[in-house]
């Protein structure tokens, strides 16, 4: 039963091949008849009928003189009549007659109409005909079906000699090993030889492409074989043999077409798992994988195969996460071997997709590259599971992170159509400071969040974490100002990118910090280099808004917005760890204040988006306990600590609205209006049950005058 499935693959490979071949030779046919067709139409325009009135020609030197053709008015094919002759003698004593001319003979011809127009070459071509079934069939779907076909006639014929022991395994090596090489040679000698088909539908079947790929196929059957069944060559050779296939394979597609590129790469990518060893090695896998990478990112550049780019990223990425999860639990190479894994993809990844797409291209051209952020998107992930594996030495991972963090900040200086990256390397320097040891003793659970104790807890060095959490954040952050203040020709989405990558991750490093270590208790250090922090912010704000109007620049504004948003948070954060009780929503009030009052003078939108969260803020912590102050407020009328806690916001913020609606009326100034009307409903309410409670506002009964 397998012979006869296997002839009957084979007569199925065989049959469409041989059918598009005659179709093209009756096609090649059809079309040299047409051709002498033509050149017969040519010829027979040097012999038209001549008119009168046609101006005489002098015979062409390398033709006969001209025949007189006859009127036309006579059947074709059939001879023309001769005119009439006189051949009567002449009498005597009678003057010849004069010769008769063409004009005396015969009535005036009409001239010729004049031909009709050529057609306008402004008017569009008639569309293409679609293929009809028998094109498609013949053409493309037969070939690409008999190549299918070839290959797994061949398996099933193998099988059937296995099964049957016809053949021996060294027999049947050999033949496989035939049979690719005949399959490829045949397919490189028809690519050389071809000739474009005067129909493209013929074209598009490719049949060398066909014959290469199946070629391939049956020569990573053959290594297989001979490895994993027979045990002919070694694991290192096997793994040399199917690495070599496969990225020949991909070379060769730049001439045979994408097919052959995508059957090389999944070749590739998985000859690792196909071959096995008694004694693994991740080193192996990382250099060869390495080298695929490489070669399918050069063919994707060279052809511009943005799906083969996007198949490499998924495979790196994929085997990114296995070793990665055998680097968990594996001896001391494996994590090593993952870690550099991890950096070889990242960096091919950058400079390929990346780095030189967009070489020499001006920042006010930017656009963004989707496709390459996804990309290096991808592979940042499998580094940030690197970076978390709990099992891996802290060390090692520090020192991963640091490293991939400089690349993606680099690669975001050079090219401004990826300015995400530095983004990306913040988030695994956040990740190191979440995932830092802790101290072997267990956090005072009375300064820990009950959500946050399994994982704020105390560093085990303090002095080392805040030293990394300062630099790894800080120094980024420099360079992405110093690329913004460089781009002065910036498009506004890369130029918010850069402003944001040199602002938040200081700001999320410092509250990670303070959370940490501090356990969400009251500390001055903290409080300071928050102070510092909006200070620094507040500077370079100021810096980029006056280049901004001495030279009016959207990317600057754009950076002096967002500086100064970042500074009124940071003052933010450092009033929050320095403050208690009802004292932080004053001081939230208060910053609000003053980032109104700059918005106003420096009109920047992002500061008055940043006044309307710290409203927001304001507004949320009065809904969850309207006693700012707490129970004991005092026992002074009027002077007591409710005018503090509801009367500075209230007119804080009545100050904030008008300040913001001398530039616009927006959200923010309708934010800062709601909230000045509710904090001094909320001073008028408890100052009454102040009064009539004998200073406890927070009374169970209520008296009538409070009604």
């Amino acid at each position: 039963m397998w012979a006869l499935l296997g002839l009957a693959a084979l007569f199925l490979t065989f049959g469409p091949i041989v059918i598009a071949m005659s179709a093209r030779n009756r096609v090649g046919d059809v079309a040299r008849r047409l051709a002498r067709l033509e050149a017969a139409v040519d010829n027979l325009r040097f012999q038209r009928p001549a008119f009168e009135g046609d101006a005489p020609s002098a015979p062409a030197p390398d033709r006969e003189p001209p025949q007189p053709t006859p009127p036309r008015d006579w059947p074709l094919g059939s001879l023309p009549p001769f005119p009439p002759q006189d051949d009567a003698p002449v009498a005597a004593g009678e003057p010849p007659s004069e010769p008769r001319t063409p004009a005396d003979s015969e009535p005036p011809r009409e001239p010729p109409s004049e031909p009709p127009p050529p057609p306008s070459i402004d008017e569009p071509p008639p569309p293409p005909s679609e293929p009809s079934f028998e094109e498609r069939l013949g053409a493309r779907w037969a070939v690409w079906a008999g190549g299918a076909a070839l290959a797994l006639g061949g398996l099933l014929l193998v099988r059937y000699s296995i099964e049957a022991g016809l053949f021996g395994p060294a027999f049947r090596v050999i033949a496989g090993a035939l049979l690719a090489a005949v399959l490829i040679s045949a397919g490189e000698r028809m690519r050389r030889g071809e000739l474009a088909m005067p129909v493209a539908r013929f074209n598009a079947a490719h049949i060398p492409s066909v014959l290469t790929a199946a070629g391939t196929v049956t020569a990573f059957a053959t290594i297989y074989a001979a490895h994993a069944l027979y045990g002919f060559i070694g694991p290192g050779a096997a793994f040399l043999l199917l690495g070599a296939t496969g990225v020949i394979a991909m070379l060769a597609a730049a001439l045979h077409g994408p097919w052959l590129a995508g059957l090389g790469l999944v070749g590739s990518f998985a000859t690792p798992l196909l071959v096995q060893s008694s004694s693994p090695s991740a080193w192996p896998v990382v250099l060869y994988l390495s080298v695929v990478a490489a070669a399918a990112y050069a063919l994707a550049r060279t052809r511009q195969w943005k799906w083969l780019a996007a198949a490499t990223v998924t495979g790196a990425t994929l085997w990114g996460l296995l070793l990665a999860g055998a680097a968990a639990n594996a001896g001391a190479a494996t994590p090593h071997a993952a870690a550099a894994f991890a950096l070889i993809q990242l960096a091919l990844a950058a400079v390929f997709l990346a780095i030189e797409p967009h070489v020499g291209e001006r920042d006010a051209d930017v656009q963004s590259d989707a496709f390459a952020a996804a990309a290096l998107g991808a592979l940042t992930f499998v580094a940030l599971v690197f970076v978390v594996a709990p099992p891996i030495d802290f060390t090692l991972r520090q020192t991963f992170a640091v490293t991939c963090l400089a690349l993606l900040t680099a690669t975001a200086w050079r090219s401004a159509s990826v300015a995400v990256c530095a983004l990306l390397g913040a988030i695994l320097t956040l990740a190191v400071l979440l995932a830092w040891p802790n101290l072997a003793l267990p956090p005072d659970v009375t300064l820990t969040a009950p959500w946050a104790e399994g994982v704020l807890r105390l560093p085990d060095n303090i002095a080392r974490f805040l030293s990394f959490a300062t630099f790894a954040t800080l120094i980024p952050s420099a360079v992405m100002a110093s690329r913004l203040w460089r781009g002065r020709d910036l498009t506004p989405a890369p130029a918010a990118l850069y402003a944001a990558a040199a602002t938040i991750p200081a700001l999320l490093a410092l509250i990670i910090a303070y959370l940490r270590v501090t356990q969400f208790d009251v500390s001055i250090p903290f409080a300071v280099g928050g102070a510092a922090l909006a200070v620094l912010f507040a500077v370079v704000a100021e810096i980029f808004h006056r280049a901004e109007r001495a030279n009016p620049s959207p990317a600057y504004n754009m950076a002096a917005g967002i500086f100064a948003a970042a500074a009124v948070a940071a003052m933010a954060l450092a009033l929050t760890m320095a403050l208690e009780r009802g004292y932080l929503t004053v001081a939230f009030a208060i910053a609000a204040l003053g980032a109104s009052v700059v918005a106003a003078n420096r009109d920047l939108a992002l500061l008055r988006a940043a006044v309307a969260a710290l409203g927001l803020i304001v507004l949320a912590r009065v809904a969850w306990n309207p006693r700012i102050m707490g129970d004991t407020v005092g026992a002074t009328l009027i002077f007591n600590w409710l005018l503090i806690g509801y009367g500075i916001p209230a007119l804080a913020f009545y100050m904030a609205a008008r300040n913001l609606e001398t530039r616009r009326d927006d959200f923010a100034v309708r934010v800062c209006d709601a909230l000045a009307v509710i904090f001094t409903g909320l001073l008028a309410f408890f100052e009454v049950r102040h009064l009539t409670n004998g200073g406890d506002v927070m009374r169970a009964n209520v008296t009538h005058v409070e009604s």
